[in-house]
């Protein structure tokens, strides 16, 4: 929770040394929606991959684990060269994971709503038109809070991936931020001109400063700095 009461997440990933180094930062905070719960500073929000990938995530929980366990799993099975690492080979199991949660939370929500499967209901609107309709209507009002950032090396190239609940995955340029205090994130390290160009010492000051400043509102006090 921040000081002023609200559950504030933000996480980090950055290229800099012109392209030759990677970071991704995120805090360890995790909140809960009752008030009667106090916080968990010790979370787990960034996880390793294969091929020598890293990822960052922030979100409701339920959504972040489904992801993580086909995202990971989908990786393991592609068994990925690390010397020849392709783009697509990071970004088609993003795709693949993202849709598989997408559907069990499409499902989740039907079976409530309707008290149907999503391939029950699937057979029935072919024949149905208001079946149809009430499945879209469910699907547009089912949210997916979910945010990623997955960052490494492709042939000598960086790799950085942001994905946003059920948006396409975005190719990032130099760095974005992700979290319920993305924007101030982003906002700090524009204002700091942050670009691909940046030291590892310079970027790394930059990031620290978007943990310490914020704007009222805190991902908790940073106690240690871990570099891999």
């Amino acid at each position: 929770m921040g000081k002023d009461g609200k559950r504030l997440t933000i996480g980090i990933g950055v290229a800099c040394e012109s392209g030759n180094c990677v970071i991704l930062a995120s805090d360890t905070r995790g909140s809960y929606e009752s008030k009667r719960i106090r916080n968990n500073e010790e979370v787990g929000k960034q996880f390793q991959l294969p091929a020598g990938f890293f990822a960052c995530i922030a979100g409701k929980i339920v959504y972040c684990e489904s992801f993580i366990a086909y995202f990971t799993t989908l990786l393991e099975n592609a068994k990925i060269d690390p010397s020849n690492v392709l783009h697509d080979d990071i970004r088609t199991p993003m795709r693949l994971a993202q849709a598989n949660t997408v559907r069990d939370l499409y499902g989740a929500a039907m079976l409530k709503e309707t008290g149907m499967g999503f391939d029950e209901w699937k057979e029935l609107m072919q024949k149905d038109k208001a079946m149809y309709d009430r499945g879209l209507e469910i699907f547009k009002k089912t949210e997916m809070p979910l945010q990623l950032l997955v960052g490494g090396f492709s042939q000598g190239n960086f790799v950085l991936l942001k994905l946003v609940d059920k948006e396409l995955i975005e190719i990032v340029p130099s760095y974005e931020t992700i979290g319920s205090g993305a924007d101030l994130a982003l906002n700090t390290l524009n204002d700091r001109a942050q670009n691909l160009h940046y030291s590892f010492q310079r970027t790394v000051l930059h990031i620290a400063e978007v943990y310490l400043v914020g704007d009222g509102r805190t991902p908790g006090i940073p106690v240690a700095r871990i570099v891999n």
